[in-house]
């Protein structure tokens, strides 16, 4: 079931999966009214919603919860990213820990968005996202949270970790998919989310960045492969 069209300029086929009936209405309800010509699908576990993607492939933005029947969040998103490589995927959740949404983008999702936020607020970052960004908006101590940049501390992944210190030997994107058995796209994305991690706005200002930070050690230049 793979997905093969474009990515739409605007969200056409939605699909809800949350297992809390109150809130799936009140969710779908707010899509109804921000987009009036898409087509909106619900489900309360993760089967029901694969079933429905299944039928439905020019679904282009995934709502899920994090937890809810039949959802292994990182198995889960990785594998609907696998299949819909254009839709936008985004995690809707009371668990709002940049730790675990740092790991969800790294599965796969664009957004990891807080149950708390306002409609509006989660509208705007819905937006964000179907321009392409990456976009994690939870509860924080500062105001304003919707990106992944963290002022005190980074936590990355075991992946983000590798794919940081390919870059660090100069590495270009293929040869990094070739070594960690990735896609290029993928790895681009990865690279796309290190950048945002680290507040950078270049790919060659990531490593800098990095080492500034302490999240890697100086190592000899390595020629690339």
């Amino acid at each position: 079931m793979l997905q093969t069209a474009e990515k739409a300029q605007s969200f056409q086929h939605i699909l809800i999966a949350d297992d809390h009936p109150m809130f799936r209405d009140v969710l779908a309800d707010t899509m109804r009214r921000a987009y009036p010509n898409a087509n909106i699908y619900s489900a309360d576990s993760f089967a029901d919603a694969m079933s429905i993607a299944i039928k439905h492939p020019e679904i282009d933005l995934f709502i899920l919860d994090l937890l809810f029947p039949g959802m292994n969040a990182e198995v889960s998103i990785s594998q609907i990213r696998k299949d819909f490589p254009h839709a936008s995927i985004v995690i809707i959740t009371m668990w709002e820990d940049r730790t675990i949404a740092n790991r969800m983008i790294d599965a796969g999702a664009d957004g990891f968005l807080g149950k708390g936020l306002s409609a509006q607020e989660m509208l705007s970052s819905l937006e964000h996202i179907r321009a392409g960004d990456f976009v994690v908006n939870i509860a924080s101590n500062e105001k304003n949270s919707s990106n992944l940049m963290l002022q005190e501390s980074i936590i990355l992944t075991p992946r983000q970790i590798d794919i940081l210190k390919l870059l660090q030997k100069q590495m270009q994107n293929k040869s990094i998919a070739r070594v960690l058995g990735l896609s290029p796209h993928t790895v681009r994305n990865h690279v796309v989310v290190l950048m945002r991690i680290l507040g950078v706005s270049k790919r060659k200002l990531i490593v800098g960045r990095a080492l500034e930070m302490g999240l890697i050690e100086p190592i000899d230049d390595a020629p690339e492969n």
